[in-house]
């Protein structure tokens, strides 16, 4: 176990990742390999989760599948029923109330990506940058990063967990969902 104060910057065009529709997503996670040299449609699967949740908070349904494609067995569900299913699988329930909280925060992304703020509501200009701090390394198969923000939070921590084919998928990520210490600004419209 020890400790690393490595810097993992990600300057990644998110819109590749994005524009693709969901019927190519099934090759997508394939080769998702962290510091490797992987396509550059495929980032590290710590930048992919946030681009996971950029894409969820455009697109409901391939954001789904972006999420199931980076996640850890451990927390996915076998449901093959499911019209969102990648290989059968699908984030179980507990992931997905975590993911769901993007559906009242789709600005949340938004505040792991360098230059963005609270002024202009965390909107992503492309191409964009995600920064992760390596944390620990918790033996060869288990690591945990920390996501940087710009909201004036502290680092978000990430764990990675290598499965059985060499890939790392996240594992425990739930801070990655808590809000933003400054909330952009909404305008009410008073119709009334």
């Amino acid at each position: 176990m020890g400790v690393a104060t490595d810097i993992v910057i990600h300057n990644i065009d998110i819109r590749a990742v994005a524009d693709a529709d969901s019927s190519s997503i099934d090759g997508i996670g394939s080769g998702i390999r962290p510091n490797s040299n992987v396509p550059a449609l495929i980032p590290d699967p710590d930048a992919m989760f946030v681009i996971a949740m950029l894409t969820y908070a455009k697109n409901k349904d391939l954001g789904i599948k972006f999420f199931t494609l980076i996640m850890d067995m451990d927390v996915l569900a076998r449901n093959p029923g499911n019209p969102l299913n990648v290989q059968g699988y699908v984030p179980n329930g507990n992931t997905m109330s975590l993911v769901r909280q993007l559906d009242t925060r789709p600005y949340l992304p938004g505040i792991y990506i360098v230059g963005t703020t609270v002024e202009n509501s965390y909107a992503v200009s492309l191409p964009a940058t995600i920064e992760f701090r390596q944390a620990t390394v918790r033996g060869e198969d288990t690591v945990s990063l920390y996501a940087l923000t710009t909201s004036g939070n502290m680092a978000r921590p990430i764990t990675l967990r290598k499965n059985s084919n060499g890939l790392w998928k996240a594992t425990e990520f739930s801070s990655m969902f808590v809000g933003a210490s400054r909330i952009p600004r909404t305008q009410r419209v008073d119709n009334l």
